[in-house]
């Protein structure tokens, strides 16, 4: 058998092309070649299967022929011999491209250790007689197959190294390994016609691309040496082309080049193979003249449109547009032939990578960074019907994201992610940049006021526009929080690079904190900028905490010496700087040896709760317009203009707040910063390292968030969450020490607004497990009735609060004493108990306040009824002297006053259900020394504003439509009465120092009740006995004082300086030297330390006591008791 191997490359394609018409058979041959072996092998042919010719060898001829096909050459016999020959070509390619010769007319072929492949077509009909004579030959030869197969290894072996026989043996597996992968090879080694068709070089119309070239006539081989000394060369320099002609030019070769399928030592064209060396080589020194084009274009000595990087509207490198739009524009534009439907097409690959591997640092920034401007500039351009421009913006930085050197590039000052050496504010940032650009979209009307409009359109409904505006923006969300996690996997310097950035961000947006500062505030960036870094950062976080178990072991994981050295640490101290601490003085300090390590997971903990402190303007907005549109549908109508207005400006919050990502991956995090604070804290709920040295701000997130989201319905979907929530902020409701701020201590009684009665109107069946958390929470359990107490305390200090105003957050807390102490009264009654019977000073302080709530919400209540009252009179006398914008105007300020004195009311109705319900639990739960003068006093004082002469305010007309009666406070008193009928020590101060009590009003209120029969008639009767005791009572005692006023001596010793009230235990007060009763000034020293007379500090430790002067009074007061104990008769039970 004979097989004739060609003399030339050339030859093999002149003798394809005079037999291409002929051709329908294939011929498989792999050479299998070692780069430094000078020994001549020879192959034969070594075994037929399924009719096809293989030989399977090391250094060996494999010939696969299809049983159907005839070949077109003489195969009687075959010589291969393999000659790599070392040959000087230019210094830039030595390395990498293999030389190729045929020694005595022979083809040699040099390729380390590489697959030739050559594929040679023939005519099936014209050829089948010498397919036949080949068969033949193989049956003859394969007796004496074996034989020649060790003769053949044999001389292989002696002709090389044992160990690079063993590198070859290896080789040659992987190579087997392709082969069996890519299922044959039937491309032949075709450079020259690839070289044409890639450089578009014609040959016949003497023409390379569209450049007349005569040259083109002189070459008779088109090589490597000729492409990179001649043809590139001469397509740079020459004047004929415009310099965006070559640039075409260039780009339509690089396409064409990079359209091949890459192997590991080769490139597979759909004509042709070539060395894979050969392309790299190739497609490096075009891309080298693209970006020297738009880099660099003095070095091609092109026309320099010289662009200054760092000038926001110059765009004068048109070069740098031009490859912008063909390669990066992702189609935006069609003005040239080229251009790039996405970002994936290999050329840009290869582009990329040269820059990231092969280019000068500085030249591949001034390239990227003359792109991104680019970039920037398209996708300022907001649609948020689409997003397109931020979406491919998105991608290009992805993109980008891939190579490592490049991204570390574009982080230090690029149009990309922020040139912060020239703009110095959050919004310049936000609006030069990519990153910032594509961040700030939002629904939020502060951002984009013109959503307002958008969502107006009553063509679609609200709910489809939500959807159609979160989805791109959550889109952008997501990948950028792959490009930040594909950052951080790269290990600590691309960490620290990305964090330093993030830093940069917040430090500039500081600003966003200081609510109050409108100008300082627009300087800083959208708010929707803020939230959308957040949950890009949650977006990585949140994986780690996705349900409790995950939360709970990721504990262990936070670097506390991290946390507690944010105030100090070169990183964070200037985002850290002015943040406020949980307790920190309550906390010792550890100091550490050297700086904490940067772990990426509390890094990201850090940086997250650091913008949630920059969020709390949006989130007021958000539940102002909540409780706006609340309001405009309970007064005007679910579809009135005004409530449709409301809902717009609420849904276009809602879009992207009530994102179920974002609910979910903000209320864990929540959950998860309660626990991390929960578990710095020893089982006596003390704080320890580095408690006090935690940022505070989440306690002002948890009930912003909770309250968005209960508001919606949506909470109590995450139930476990918001028990985590609950039982930090429980406890710290209790213990004042470990929030020093009673703001935020304040702000976790708004939390439990989650748990009254309006969540059941939902119809949840969250909502009825979230009631079981009382009774099966052992914390909740523990310290509910003590957290609520001292939340009441707390309240009643401050000011204002953002969301539930005093008399609401109040009525909240009454809410949930009232579930608390008749749903589960098993447990907790017993808890109250054994609050109110400590007297604690913190119970005293409860009592006090809560007693004066009630006289100052009735007070409040009832001069909003009268104003209210009067106002609606004026308005029907003046209503036909008005236009109708006047009426209109006047009707919706006279509703917002109704809808806020209705609250008021229902706030203090709530205030004295609780009290029947404290005082039925424990009758002297506000009896204490303290407060029970107070007590007795208010709850007349109510009485007397209810049912006295001045009452005709209750007729008010909205207190009627509203179904509003305060005489339901009339006869809860009444039910109060009856509760502490056997308590004498609220009787004696009723009789004794309560001179002002009109028991014909009382009498007065009997009869109203009993005619509008709102009362039980068993309670009313028990309260009309009290009633006639009282005035007997009465009638006595103020014979026994005009006896003793008959005594001006005895007068002025028994009663106290202040009041003028008979004392039970008279004191000294130091300074003054003044006597008053014990009760009366430790009252007063409740809401001021000073003494009364003289303002000189004081408190109750210095405190003279007068015992002569109180067993004196003490003895009066018997011999006057006795008196009227006689005289009683049947009011027994008064003193039972």
């Amino acid at each position: 058998m004979d097989c004739q191997i060609f003399r030339s490359k050339k030859k093999i394609e002149e003798e394809r092309k005079s037999q291409e018409s002929l051709v329908e058979n294939q011929m498989y041959i792999i050479i299998n070649d070692e780069n430094k072996s000078q020994q001549k092998v020879q192959g034969r042919n070594q075994q037929i299967k399924y009719s096809r010719l293989t030989i399977n060898h090391l250094y060996s001829l494999s010939i696969i022929s299809h049983s159907s096909k005839k070949l077109g050459y003489s195969l009687q016999e075959m010589n291969l011999k393999v000659l790599p020959k070392q040959t000087n070509i230019d210094q830039k390619i030595q390395n990498y491209r293999g030389v190729a010769e045929m020694n005595n007319n022979k083809q040699v072929f040099q390729n380390q250790q590489q697959i030739d492949v050559f594929r040679v077509n023939n005519n099936i009909n014209q050829q089948n007689q010498q397919q036949q004579n080949l068969q033949q030959v193989i049956l003859q030869n394969n007796t004496n197959q074996q034989s020649q197969q060790q003769k053949q290894n044999q001389e292989i072996q002696q002709s090389i190294p044992q160990q690079q026989i063993q590198q070859i043996q290896q080789n040659n597996q992987n190579i087997n390994s392709d082969v069996q992968q890519e299922n044959e090879i039937t491309t032949p080694f075709n450079e020259e016609f690839i070289f044409k068709r890639c450089f578009m070089i014609n040959v016949n119309e003497l023409k390379i691309g569209k450049l007349y070239a005569q040259m083109v006539k002189q070459v008779k081989t088109f090589t490597l040496e000729i492409i990179l000394e001649q043809i590139i060369p001469i397509m740079i320099n020459n004047k004929q082309l415009l310099q965006s002609q070559t640039v075409t030019w260039l780009i339509q070769v690089l396409i064409n080049l990079s359209e091949c399928d890459i192997k590991s030592t080769y490139a597979i064209f759909e004509d042709g193979v070539i060395s894979k060396e050969i392309l790299i080589i190739l497609i490096d020194a075009i891309i080298d003249k693209i970006v020297c084009a738009v880099a660099k274009p003095q070095q091609l000595q092109w026309q320099a449109d010289r662009e200054e990087i760092n000038k926001y509207n110059g765009l004068e490198n048109q070069i740098a547009t031009q490859v912008y739009d063909m390669l990066f524009g992702q189609m935006i534009k069609t003005n040239y032939e080229i251009s790039f439907e996405n970002l994936e097409h290999p050329a840009l690959n290869y582009l990329l990578t040269y820059l990231d591997t092969k280019c000068q640092p500085e030249d591949a920034f001034r390239f990227l960074d003359l792109i991104t401007k680019r970039e920037l500039l398209r996708c300022q351009k907001v649609d948020l019907l689409d997003c397109a421009y931020q979406l491919k913006a998105s991608l290009l930085l992805d993109k980008l994201s891939f190579y490592p050197k490049l991204t570390d590039l574009l982080f230090q000052n690029s149009w990309a992610y922020g040139k912060f050496q020239i703009y110095k504010f959050g919004r310049d940032i936000q609006q030069y940049s990519i990153f910032g650009s594509i961040i700030s979209l939002s629904t939020f009307p502060g951002d984009f006021p013109n959503v307002k409009m958008i969502f107006g359109n009553q063509e679609k409904g609200l709910l489809i526009l939500q959807e159609t505006y979160r989805g791109p923006i959550y889109e952008i969300i997501n990948k950028m929080a792959d490009i930040f996690l594909r950052i951080i996997r790269r290990g600590k310097e691309a960490q620290l690079q990305l964090f330093t950035y993030i830093i940069k961000l917040i430090e500039i947006n500081l600003n966003l904190e200081k609510l109050s500062q409108i100008q300082t505030i627009n300087r800083c960036c959208f708010q929707g900028m803020m939230f959308n870094l957040q949950q890009i950062l949650l977006e990585i976080f949140n994986p780690f905490i996705y349900n409790t178990e995950q939360a709970n072991a990721r504990l262990s994981k936070i670097n506390l010496d991290l946390l507690a050295s944010v105030k100090t640490h070169p990183l964070f101290s200037k985002i850290y700087s002015n943040a406020g601490l949980m307790a920190p003085l309550k906390t010792v300090f550890i100091p550490q040896d050297k700086s904490p390590v940067l772990d990426p997971m509390t890094v990201l903990y850090l940086l997250i709760q650091r913008i949630g402190g920059l969020s709390q303007r949006i989130i007021n907005n958000y539940a102002h317009s909540y409780v706006d549109y609340q309001i405009d549908k309970q007064f005007f109508g679910p579809h009135s203009r005004i409530t449709q207005l409301s809902e717009i400006e609420k849904a276009t919050f809602d879009t992207l707040f009530l994102h179920p990502k974002s609910i979910q991956n903000t209320i864990q995090f929540l959950s998860f910063q309660s626990k991390l604070a929960l578990s710095l804290l020893d089982e006596n709920y003390k704080p320890k390292y580095p408690y006090g040295l935690l940022y505070n701000q989440f306690m002002q997130d948890i009930p912003n968030y909770c309250f968005i989201y209960n508001s919606n319905g949506v909470a109590l979907d995450y139930l476990d969450e918001v028990i985590s929530i609950v039982e930090f902020t429980i406890i710290t409701m209790k213990y004042q020490d470990l929030i020093e701020d009673i703001h935020l201590r304040c702000k976790g009684i708004e939390l439990f607004y989650i748990f009254n009665e309006y969540m059941i109107l939902y119809d949840s069946k969250n909502a009825l497990m979230s009631f079981q958390i009382f009774q099966e929470n052992k914390i909740i359990q523990n310290f509910l009735i003590q957290g609520l107490i001292q939340s009441y305390i707390d309240r009643d200090r401050i000011k204002m609060s953002s969301i539930l105003s005093a008399i609401r957050f109040k009525k909240a807390i009454c809410q949930l004493f009232k579930y608390a102490l008749t749903n589960h009264r098993n447990i907790y009654e017993n808890k109250f108990l054994e609050f109110v019977n400590m007297n604690s000073t913190t119970y005293q302080n409860f009592a006090f306040v809560y007693i004066n709530d009630i006289k100052e919400m009735v007070d409040q209540c009832v001069q909003a009824t009268k104003k209210i009252k009067l106002e609606e009179e004026t308005l029907a006398n003046q209503y036909s002297l008005l236009n109708t914008q006047e009426k209109a105007l006047k009707e919706l300020l006279r509703l917002i006053e109704v809808n806020r004195c209705i609250v008021d009311w229902e706030s203090a109705i709530e205030l004295f259900n609780n009290i029947i319900l404290f005082t039925k639990i424990e009758p002297k739960a506000f009896l204490i020394e303290e407060t029970r003068q107070q007590f007795a006093q208010n709850l007349n004082d109510v009485l007397q504003q209810l049912n006295g002469e001045g009452n005709s305010f209750m007729k008010a007309k909205f207190l009627v439509q509203s179904q509003i009666n305060p005489q339901d406070i009339s006869k809860n008193i009444i039910e109060i009465y009856v509760n502490l009928q056997d308590q004498p020590l609220f009787w004696d101060e009723i009789i004794m120092n309560n001179q002002q009590l009109q028991i014909q009003s009382l009498y007065l209120l009997i009869n109203n009740m009993s005619n509008q029969y709102t009362i039980p008639n068993d309670l009313l009767y028990k309260f009309s006995q009290i009633i006639n005791n009282l005035q007997q009572l009465r009638n006595e005692f103020d014979q026994i004082m005009n006896d003793l006023s008959k005594d001006p001596n005895l007068e002025d010793r028994y009663l106290d300086s202040l009041t003028r009230n008979l004392m039970t235990d008279p004191v000294m007060l130091p300074n003054s030297k003044q006597i008053v009763d014990r009760v009366t000034i430790k009252r007063y020293l409740i809401k001021k330390q000073e003494d009364p007379f003289d303002r000189s500090f004081l408190v109750a430790e210095m405190l003279i006591e007068q015992k002569e002067l109180k067993l004196e009074i003490k003895q009066y007061m018997d011999s006057k008791k006795n008196q009227l104990r006689q005289l009683r008769g049947h009011t027994q039970n008064f003193y039972a």
